[in-house]
């Protein structure tokens, strides 16, 4: 809520923008620019005689008022089309409705405006003409260039816009973040609106975009830098995913493709299809877009854990392997009926709906266990089922008492996320269904791998009095304090025998039955009403005022719960052999990519018929224990559910002005009022202090109000050259998990103890902006530019080490505010194509962008500053292509760099340091690894309805990693080797 005077002035002087100029009536004139494929944005429309003019919008319309009586020109330009002129009347008083104009290829010769042709890459230039015209700075991709890469989901689309890193959940994009800034930093929406979220593991308020599928996307807007009229939580900026809302004349696609998975070994298939029209009278049009996505995937996916916040020895080594396959529903309707020329209304509706059948086989080895070291083989299977339902109802009036100057628009809409697990162990909706595993376990073994050292893993000196005890410890080679020894991380060999058997170890026979468990989760959020209505008034051709509110309810629950099956009381071992086994590794290539160094050392794991028949085979021996209060584990549970209601009111009010004509500026203030009411369980206390097993309900209650003033301002240099710069103030909400109050959350699949901070502030950051934009017509764009963020109270991720030795491999989790922090960054792209070449070598192209940023922050207790968490430092995506007759042929290289992810916050307990942070630099903080990908697509188009096409992904194999310090301490890492697609498609 603090601000400084010069951002109170900022406030006051975007605020008076609204009414600082009045300009005289007289008549007006609208219209509809079209070509085949549908409406066209960003045509620049001008009166020529009159040196004024507008653009039209994302619909094709455009209006134009306070135009002198009588004859006049009017141009419409557009790259890539030919310019045309219609003649038009001006009479006092009156609007000219010149109906639709329809434009065309640049490269036909007509004499008429009438479409004989769609231009090979319309769609392409729409998006660089939106660009262009923008009032702020953006970037807009086309469903033509989404389909130019094999990028099945919205989010993979992103990773080819400038300044954008994709996240990934095995090898699929899921979310999106902005010029390499925290992922919570970036609104990601859906024709305007901010859906609900739910999600397996994330619990952010960013929407997984697995379960929406690409083809569905007409265009995605990114904004860079925001106007009042948008919600004002985006520091990064804001995506904004437009489906396809009509089309000019009937319509008719299909898509159909076959692919392979190389690591899983199974084909996949994909069917696209769009169908739509519309009435003679062109009052009635829709438009039905569907997708249907099967595919397998796999993984090998080594996780290490380490065990104490005093060095970095190993407690946890585990071997996983993912298999599965996914399948995604998608559906998109829209329709829209205008009556007249004043009022039209309008419906969409959307549908995603994936299932993943997933499986894995999971080998671990703990050198530090409660119950004693052990190797655990897991068998893991689950349904995991996203599902997000919604749409909205707009409307459009423009009363004609108003001469068409006054515009209200109306929009009422409502969303729903799920995720849950489906009918697995059991059919139906069992509330014991979960993500199950059935465990065996070795005997009691010990380590013979672990060297002595002191407390903190230094050598160990028997002659110091004050360490005078050996810690036997499992070392990396990097950590080894010996300088020789130790593993490789790429090749890390757990060395064990059976406790008291010297030389002895295991074989399968000795691997027993130890029981079964399901990991539960019910999330859900829905968006119930989300309503907005704005307002606009057209002074006349120079200043336009628009003002308008939203108001958004957000309800959401998370439970995160453990069923347990227990072997009952008087029922002998049970070895692995007299299951049903497979061979888990029956290719022997786990982990090729670091030489398949555990090729023969796996155990038999169960084949996927006997994990299917466990429960019902094996009920007589088992006792199933729910996680309630006769759980010796339900105090562990307590707050692992929790639930939460924010309502959102915002205003803005914004003036849009041309001052003269070559300047134009967009300013304003908005202003947004949060309500969040928030609750979880924890343990209830005695008069006495004496913690009971009963749960007690903790609820909070904040409010804070966001005041939010914007100025954009672009200037024309000629007809290629642009300049714009932007001022502004944006927040970021806390995400609903970082403030849950009451007992932490437990995520036991990836062994992470969760505490919330009900007292985290919003972030708030200052912007400014500044690019440069070239354009060559229909070869292609420049544009080079920079930003910097002066940001307040950064909420950061903290993690330590849980040393209770039954909690061993063990993190804690929580969240911080950090001091002033602040992010520059320069970016620049250029997508141009050759044809100052001769002969076929005009046909090749590039596409490249890169987004470099500098950040900082300031860790509570720290003395010097440290880069930002979730600050990509790195992002680039070079692609090369080849585009010529029907030949269409696309390499593309994705990068995005390391940064860190989580603050190691644990404090030194020597009573002296008074609390101090224990670890002064970032050794043993958490980090992303840097991030490629190498992606291929050749199309061939048969004939002018039909062509074909050949994806590729993933071909140099690129990891997922993450690790602590530096890459040689690894995490997680995950590796899923190259896929492909075959394809055809038909075009009405």
């Amino acid at each position: 809520m603090c601000m400084g005077k010069p951002l109170y002035y900022f406030a006051f002087v975007t605020a008076l923008l609204p009414a600082t100029m009045l300009f005289a009536q007289k008549g007006s004139l609208k219209g509809i620019v079209i070509e085949k494929k549908g409406r066209l944005a960003g045509v620049v429309i001008t009166l020529e005689d009159l040196k004024t003019g507008t653009v039209s919008g994302v619909d094709g319309q455009f209006e134009i008022s306070g135009i002198d009586t009588g004859r006049h020109t009017l141009k419409c330009s557009f790259a890539g089309f030919a310019d045309f002129t219609v003649p038009v009347v001006i009479k006092d008083g009156q609007t000219a409705d010149l109906g639709s104009l329809t434009m065309h290829d640049a490269d036909k010769q007509l004499n008429e405006v009438k479409v004989v042709g769609a231009m090979k890459h319309g769609s392409d230039m729409k998006a660089q003409s939106m660009t262009k015209n923008a009032n702020k700075i953006i970037t807009v991709v086309s469903a033509e260039s989404i389909g130019k890469m094999p990028d099945k989901n919205a989010a993979d689309a992103m990773q080819r816009v400038a300044g954008a890193a994709v996240q990934k959940s095995k090898g699929e994009g899921n979310m999106v973040s902005l010029r390499g800034t925290p992922i919570d930093w970036t609104a990601t929406l859906v024709n305007g609106n901010r859906l609900p979220t739910a999600n397996e593991n994330d619990a952010s308020r960013i929407f997984d975009f697995q379960v929406f599928p690409s083809s569905l996307i007409d265009f995605i807007v990114v904004d860079r830098t925001v106007t009042p009229d948008m919600e004002g939580d985006n520091i990064g900026g804001a995506i904004n995913f437009l489906t396809r809302t009509g089309v000019t004349e009937k319509t008719l696609n299909l898509d159909v493709a076959g692919g392979y998975s190389a690591l899983a070994r199974k084909p996949s298939l994909q069917i696209n299809f769009t169908a739509g029209n519309i009435t003679k009278n062109k009052k009635f049009s829709y438009v039905v877009d569907g997708s249907y996505y099967q595919r397998a995937y796999a993984a090998d996916a080594p996780v290490v854990a380490y065990g104490t916040n005093y060095n970095h020895s190993l407690a946890r080594l585990e071997l996983k392997k993912y298999t599965g396959e996914r399948y995604t529903l998608g559906l998109n309707a829209a329709a829209e009926y205008k009556p007249n020329e004043h009022f039209k209304v309008g419906v969409k509706l959307l549908e995603g709906h994936m299932t993943d059948d997933k499986w894995q086989t999971k080998t671990m080895y703990n050198w530090s266990d409660g119950s004693g070291a052990r190797i655990r083989l897991q068998n893991i299977h689950g349904l995991l089922i996203n599902q997000m339902y919604g749409g909205e109802l707009n409307t459009e009036w423009k009363p004609a008492a108003a001469n068409n100057k006054l515009k209200i628009e109306a929009k009422l809409a409502s969303y729903y996320n799920s995720f849950h697990y489906g009918s697995f162990p059991y059919n139906g909706s069992d509330s014991r269904n979960g993500y199950t595993t059935v465990e065996y376990i070795s005997p009691l073994l010990e380590y013979t791998d672990k060297i002595n050292t002191n407390f903190f893993g230094e050598k160990y000196d028997p002659n110091n009095v004050k360490d005078p005890n050996p810690y036997p410890y499992k070392m990396l080679d990097i950590d080894n304090p010996y300088g020789t020894g130790g593993d490789h991380y790429t090749n890390i060999q757990p060395k064990y025998q059976q406790l008291g058997q010297p030389g002895v170890g295991v074989s399968a026979q000795d691997y027993y039955l130890s029981g079964a468990f399901s990991d539960l989760n019910d999330t859900w959020e829905r968006d119930p009403i989300v309503a907005q209505l704005n307002g606009s008034y057209k002074i006349n051709d120079r200043i336009t005022i628009t003002a308008g509110g939203k108001y958004r309810m957000k309800q959401g629950s998370r439970t995160l719960s453990y069923y347990e099956y227990r072997l009952k009381p008087g029922v002998g071992k049970i070895p692995l052999t007299d299951f049903q086994t497979m061979n888990s590794d029956p290719h022997s290539d786990y982990l090729q990519e670091w030489g398949s160094p555990y090729t023969n050392s796996f155990m038999p794991f169960l084949t996927k018929d006997q994990m299917k028949g466990f429960l019902t085979q094996y009920k007589d021996s088992l006792v199933g224990k729910p996680m309630d209060t006769s759980n010796s584990d339900y105090m562990y549970w307590l707050g692992s559910h929790y639930k939460y209601q924010e309502n959102v009111a915002a205003g803005f009010i914004m003036a849009d002005m041309k001052l003269g004509d070559k300047l134009s500026l967009v300013g304003g203030l908005r202003m947004e009022h949060t309500d969040l009411t928030e609750s979880s369980d924890s343990l209830a206390v005695d008069p006495n202090g004496t913690i009971g097993v009963k749960a007690v309900d903790v609820t909070i209650h904040r409010q804070y109000i966001a005041i939010l003033p914007a100025l954009n301002a672009v200037y024309n240099v000629d007809n290629n050259n642009n300049i714009r710069a932007a001022v502004s103030r944006t927040f970021h909400r806390p995400n609903f998990e970082e403030t849950k109050p009451g007992a932490p959350l437990w995520k036991r699949e990836d062994f992470n103890i969760i505490q919330g901070n009900p007292d985290l502030k919003p972030t708030y950051s200052l912007n400014l902006d500044l690019m440069y934009e070239h354009y060559w017509g229909k070869k292609g764009m420049f544009t080079v530019g920079g930003y910097y963020k002066y940001v307040t109270d950064h909420i950061f991720e903290t993690t330590q080490a849980n040393e209770n030795q039954f909690l061993g491999g063990w993190a804690n989790k929580s969240f911080m505010n950090a001091g002033i922090s602040f992010v520059v960054g320069f970016e620049a792209q250029i997508d141009r194509k050759f044809t100052f070449l001769p002969g076929f070598l005009s046909g090749f192209g590039i596409n490249a962008n890169v987004t470099c940023s500098y950040s900082e922050m300031q860790v509570p207790g720290r003395p010097k500053k440290q880069a930002m968490t979730e600050q990509a430092p790195l992002l680039y995506n070079i692609a090369l292509y080849y585009e010529r007759n029907k030949l269409n042929a696309r390499i593309g290289l994705n990068y995005r760099g390391a940064y860190t992810t989580d603050v190691n916050m644990a404090t030194n307990t020597d009573p002296a340091a008074n609390n101090a942070p224990l670890h002064l630099d970032t050794d043993y903080d958490w980090f992303m690894g840097a991030a490629y990908s190498l992606d291929f697509q050749l199309s061939y188009k048969i004939n002018k309805h039909l062509s074909t096409y050949i994806e590729l992904n993933n071909l140099t194999d690129a990891p997922y990693r993450t690790y602590i310090g530096v890459p040689e301490r690894p995490l997680r890492t995950e590796y899923y080797r190259q896929k492909g697609m075959i394809g055809f498609k038909f075009e009405l």
